[in-house]
């Protein structure tokens, strides 16, 4: 495997995209290949290496489609015989929310390979375990002082739960968890497979 970077990051959760429980705490991870010239490929590889070697099923997928590709999606993972299901949040229609349960290995790799680049395309896409990611709608406010109620991925966090979400453009992950065994950089090193190069931050 080729070399991988970890540090860890400031959690603030008023900056983050998800929202957690007001009472959590949680430690931010970020995850990066150190050669940036294949960065998208190199992310899916790093995170598919990864969830296989915790060999912990299953996990489960989370990512905000864009408009048009419900129906492959759906087709596609039927074939496979993957659990899914793709919801439209009911106070904004254009959200389309496409789920799936991973049970092993194989369909795993099906999923990553067939939708990584929705993330490297900068739509929300998470990975998770437990089943702790849900939406609940939020009152935000735009531009010229509009207020508007938008759908926001929520993660409870339950003793012991991670959740990955892919970074901008697919250059690495971050990952946030109350799990000791991911909690400092080294720590996380060691759930990598062991031959894998780790530089830290």
């Amino acid at each position: 495997m080729n070399p991988i970077y970890i540090c860890t990051e400031d959690f603030i959760p008023k900056d983050e995209y998800p929202i957690f429980n007001s009472d959590s705490y949680l430690t931010k991870l970020y995850v990066s290949p150190v050669n940036d010239e294949h960065y998208d490929i190199e992310t899916q590889q790093i995170l598919i290496h990864f969830l296989i070697a915790q060999n912990r099923f299953p996990v489960h997928l989370t990512i905000e489609l864009f408009s048009g590709v419900s129906d492959e999606l759906k087709s596609s993972f039927q074939k496979q015989g993957i659990s899914h299901s793709i919801i439209n949040e009911q106070n904004h229609k254009s959200t389309a929310v496409f789920r799936a349960i991973l049970e092993n290995p194989i369909a795993l790799s099906f999923a990553l390979a067939k939708t990584f680049w929705i993330a490297c395309a900068n739509q929300f896409y998470a990975v998770s375990y437990p089943d702790s990611l849900s939406y609940t709608t939020v009152q935000l406010t735009g531009w010229f002082g509009r207020k508007k109620q938008l759908p926001r991925p929520h993660f409870n966090m339950q003793n012991p739960s991670s959740l990955i979400v892919i970074w901008h453009d697919g250059q690495g992950f971050n990952l946030y968890t109350c799990e000791e065994k991911y909690s400092t950089p080294g720590n996380l090193a060691g759930d990598f497979p062991s031959d894998t190069p780790i530089e830290f931050g």
